[in-house]
């Protein structure tokens, strides 16, 4: 067996114990489930301005003015839809598609 393969299948083995067992163990205590608004509460909300930024501050150190329009542009599509809807996931897809739009045109 190749160093490769046996690297690859410790590091599958090891994602598996991983996931496997805490599950194994909140099952095994019965544990009790955290109330709403407990640690992780923010955890999603977090996440998703996580995503902002990393999406809006370029990697370069300069932007070209056509791809900041792009990525301004697409926000302004992203918040309309969520302010209309109060739906995140079609807030997305909406400012993916409009960013693909103007890809797609320029």
């Amino acid at each position: 067996m190749s160093e490769v393969l046996a690297a690859v299948l410790i590091v599958a083995a090891g994602t598996y114990l991983m996931r496997l067992l805490p599950l194994c163990l909140s099952l095994y205590r019965r544990a009790p489930r955290a109330a709403p608004g407990g640690t992780l509460s923010l955890a999603g909300p977090a996440l998703l301005a996580s995503f902002l930024v990393v999406s809006l501050v370029p990697a370069q150190q300069q932007l070209a003015v056509s791809e900041l329009m792009r990525r301004l542009l697409s926000l302004l599509v992203v918040l309309i839809v969520q302010k209309k809807w109060s739906n995140i996931g079609a807030a997305v897809l909406a400012g993916m598609l409009a960013y693909a739009l103007q890809l797609a045109a320029a």
